[in-house]
């Protein structure tokens, strides 16, 4: 894998997260489930990544599918999965906390993901480390030093 200069700046959309309660209890809002969620570390890189989605590369959030299951055995749900016209898979977007490493098990739990549905492209995040791959018709992962502009 090369080191990619793609390092989407995701704490710029942190003023678009709706966040309220109290310290014990705070909630953060889902735009595309539409509902209340406890803030957890994960749940908050998720929603970054949907404000960047949507605002730095203009994805319709009517594209966005969020904690979606996928037809797995063990009824994993994909972060982030964006379909082209609701229809065709484009972009697994796989979310972890910010103190969870991008290691070799994070890429095998997006390897599963990608044999169930392949995405023709996959974006693994902490929120501060990126690694976006495309993946050829052999499933040969490639890493790519910028996001995919072929979105329609």
């Amino acid at each position: 894998m090369s080191n990619s200069v793609w390092i989407p700046q995701l704490l710029q959309y942190k003023s678009h997260l709706k966040i309220v309660g109290s310290n014990a209890e705070k909630k953060l809002f889902c735009s595309i489930r539409k509902q209340w969620l406890t803030l957890q570390p994960e749940e908050v890189v998720r929603q970054l990544c949907i404000q960047y989605l949507v605002k730095e590369q203009s994805i319709r959030i009517s594209s966005i599918t969020v904690e979606k299951q996928l037809a797995l055995q063990n009824k994993d749900r994909v972060d982030i999965a964006i379909f082209v016209e609701g229809v065709t898979p484009y972009m697994l977007v796989e979310c972890k906390s910010w103190d969870v490493k991008l290691n070799q098990l994070v890429f095998n739990q997006t390897a599963r993901y990608q044999n169930a549905v392949p995405f023709k492209y996959v974006w693994v995040t902490n929120g501060i480390e990126n690694k976006m791959f495309t993946i050829d018709d052999k499933g040969e992962y490639r890493e790519l030093d910028s996001f995919p502009t072929d979105y329609s």
